[in-house]
């Protein structure tokens, strides 16, 4: 789900360069181009507390449906307001994308902890994040490369395409989520209660294993009342004619004391030691509900290390993200398109009208190096769509070759995330 996610996020960074000519470049294009990054942004600054309550209260399967559905229809919009030439299209269909997008990756997060507890609960959420990069990384890769194959709308409707893939996984989750449900709330998956279940438990006591009468996994003995089925089964069990009158079972405690050897004894305090684990998970479980039952006033009782962390992340992406969204352009000026050096640099003939032909070429003044724009006429007006006579081909497959190249340098920073997060 992720992955469509941060695809289409990161759809009009990789392409702004594309985007300006696209639109002709207009003068006001850089404010205007912000304002999508801006319409998606603003909403999510509120929007994530009302999802977590939305996710806690209808479950989180259900709200990533509606929010995978946000994105596809907000990516959707987005696409065809492109293909319109028309920003407010555009701008709406970047504001729907921000219903989704944020949220989605709360609920994502969401489901994890849901799923996962422990060392594997670090892993799912690095590999989710992993994931979420990828999609950056799949972006800058094959974007631009696209864009200058066939046209720009072609590289939106793959990230349309990614959404919709997106929405069916949220779809498919839905059923695998109340499947397992079901099997929790039925201790099985053939609905017999968990009460009624007699053959684990007394496949460990023949097999040696701390369930014996009266104790209740904890070794003091004391034969709690949580424990009264587990005698119950041992009795049933047990009962060949003897009469069983009370928890001090002879037969059973013969058979655990032959059992009463060092070795014996080391995987039972093993086995102990197992179960407090258990004991622990099932508490950090039952705390987890707890929290999910509450209020917005929970959050005035996070510790510390919550609102520093918080504080952290401010900082990490106000600086990363805005970057990412003009990087293409910086990489694509500064190293990969840059102007001639040597200001008397001009084609032979330059003349208004005139292309860089065979006969036409730079003149000596010119660096002719790969990261070095083309000289062109006096007064050209450079349109790369519309080149029906080639007079900017050298021009536009330079410009074409360094976007491609300064898209690719963005992946870098995301491509080590893709690698060692999940480490």
């Amino acid at each position: 789900m992720m992955f469509g996610d941060y695809y289409c996020f990161d759809l009009p960074a990789a392409l702004k360069s594309q985007m300006d000519d696209d639109f002709h470049n207009p003068s006001n294009f850089e404010s205007q181009y912000a304002l999508l990054y801006t319409v998606y942004s603003t909403p999510n600054i509120i929007l994530p507390f009302f999802s977590g309550y939305f996710i806690d209260k209808y479950g989180t399967c259900t709200m990533l449906i509606i929010f995978a559905f946000f994105d596809l229809l907000g990516q959707f919009i987005f696409t065809i307001g492109l293909g319109a030439h028309n920003w407010n299209i555009m701008y709406l269909g970047r504001l729907i994308f921000g219903f989704g997008g944020a949220s989605l990756s709360l609920g994502t997060t969401a489901l994890c902890v849901d799923w996962f507890i422990g060392k594997e609960l670090a892993f799912s959420l690095g590999f989710s994040l992993a994931m979420c990069r990828l999609g950056s990384v799949f972006n800058n890769f094959i974007s631009a490369r696209v864009c200058n194959t066939y046209d720009i709308e072609t590289s939106l409707w793959i990230g349309t395409l990614l959404a919709v893939i997106s929405f069916v996984c949220a779809v498919l989750m839905y059923p695998i989520e109340k499947y397992i449900d079901t099997i929790l709330m039925n201790g099985n998956g053939n609905g017999v209660s968990g009460d009624d279940v007699t053959v684990p438990f007394l496949k460990d006591v023949n097999s040696g294993d701390n369930v014996n009468s009266g104790d209740n996994g904890d070794g003091d003995g004391d034969g709690d009342s949580g424990d009264e089925h587990i005698y119950t089964m041992q009795k049933h069990q047990l009962s060949d004619g003897t009469d069983v009158d009370d928890k001090t079972d002879e037969p059973f405690i013969s058979q655990s004391q032959s059992h009463c050897s060092d070795e014996y004894q080391q995987q039972e305090q093993q086995e102990q030691d197992q179960d407090q684990d258990r004991e622990q998970e099932q508490l950090i479980i039952s705390e987890h509900r707890v929290v999910k039952e509450g209020s917005f006033m929970v959050i005035f009782e996070f510790p510390k290390i919550f609102w520093i962390t918080t504080v952290l992340s401010i900082v990490i992406y106000g600086c990363i993200v805005p970057f990412n969204n003009v990087a293409s352009t910086l990489l694509l000026e500064r190293d990969y398109f840059m102007e001639q050096p040597n200001a008397l640099c001009a084609l032979m003939n330059s003349s208004i009208g005139a292309c860089q032909t065979d006969q036409n070429q730079p003149n000596m003044y010119c660096d002719n190096g790969s990261y070095y724009q083309p000289p062109l006429a006096d007064d050209a007006s450079v349109d790369c769509e519309n080149d029906e006579n080639d007079c900017y081909k050298v021009y536009c497959d330079t410009q074409s070759d360094a976007e491609v190249e300064a898209t690719t340098m963005m992946s870098i920073p995301y491509m080590m995330a893709v690698l060692f997060v999940s480490v």
